[in-house]
This record gives structure tokens, C-alpha cells and sequence, in this order.
């Protein structure tokens, strides 16, 4: 009677055990865990975190679209630690791996300019296309910004026109 129970769960588990396998293949990150922008950590368990996470995704072949983020977070606690440079090395290294990516070049402007706050968004959004003033997703992820915020809207306008110019089979783009 045991070994038909046995046989019975086996049998009648066994896809449920093949579908988590594959969802698990299918998504390889694993989570942050405290690679996080959480300002109540130590900043140097977050770097400590992001730079395994970092590590593994380079080792373990994962996809890298969560590096950029992980390098970010790892800016702000070395800004957080009064690490400046070290800051913007990682900020370079975020915004370099994805170029339209907002965040890390808002920090680089804080760090190098001591922009306001108020004002960082608007020059990290200028700072970003004169960087890859020929780039769909940089200028696409400005337009969004401006348009998001309110700000700048002839801008956002131009940003996007641009990208459509440069690109008009690329649906992100409209």
C-alpha cells in the first residue's frame, strides 16, 4: 500500500518538479538579495552583494540585464562610504553597459558637477545624449524622461523625432 501511495505521488508530482526545473533554467538571476538601493543596509554589505552578484552573473553566463543596475547600487553605497571615485568608476562602468539608463549618469552628474538635486535629472538627460547623440535607446529613454517629469517637452519631443529618424522600424521608439 505504501509503495502505490509512493508510486502514485511520484507520478502524479513529477510534472510539477519538470515545470519548476524549467522555469529555473529559464531564469538563471538570481535575486538582488542586498544588492539594493536600501540606505538602512551598511553600504559595505551592499557592494559586498552586488560584487557577487556581478561576479556570478559573469561566471554563470546570465543574461547581463541586471548588471547595470547592481553596478549602480554599488555607486551609491561608495558614495555613501565617501568613496567619490571609486562612485564614479562604477557609475561609468553602469552607464557604458547601458547607455540609457538614467540613473547612473544622474549620479555622475551629482558627483562631478554638485548639481542640485532639483536640477540632476534634466543635466543627466543632456549629459547621456552627448554622449550617444546617435543612439535609438538613449534618445528614446530621454524622450520618456523629459515627458515623464513634465520638463523640457520640446525636448522630449526633438529626443523622440530623432530616434524615429534614426530608426523607424523600431516600435519602441513610438
Amino acid at each position: 500500500m505504501v509503495r502505490h501511495f509512493i508510486f502514485l505521488f511520484v507520478v502524479l508530482t513529477l510534472p510539477f518538479w519538470v515545470a519548476q526545473s524549467a522555469v529555473a533554467q529559464d531564469n538563471p538571476n538570481p535575486p538582488f538579495e542586498n544588492c539594493v538601493g536600501d540606505t538602512s543596509l551598511p553600504p559595505e554589505n551592499i557592494v559586498s552583494s552586488c560584487t557577487t552578484y556581478i561576479n556570478e552573473a559573469y561566471m554563470q553566463d546570465w543574461g547581463m540585464q541586471y548588471v547595470p543596475t547592481a553596478l549602480y547600487r554599488m555607486a551609491l553605497a561608495y558614495q555613501r562610504e565617501g568613496k567619490t571615485s571609486q562612485a564614479e568608476k562604477t557609475a561609468i562602468r553602469a552607464a557604458k553597459m547601458a547607455p540609457e539608463y538614467l540613473p547612473p549618469w544622474r549620479l555622475l552628474v551629482v558627483l562631478a558637477d554638485n548639481v542640485p538635486e532639483s536640477d540632476a535629472d534634466m543635466k543627466a538627460i543632456d549629459v547621456m545624449i552627448a554622449a550617444n547623440p546617435h543612439s535609438t535607446p538613449v534618445l528614446n529613454s530621454a524622450c520618456w524622461e523629459r515627458a515623464v517629469r513634465g520638463q523640457q517637452l520640446d525636448a522630449a519631443v526633438a529626443d523622440c523625432s530623432e530616434a524615429i529618424r534614426l530608426d523607424p522600424a523600431n516600435a519602441q521608439c513610438f
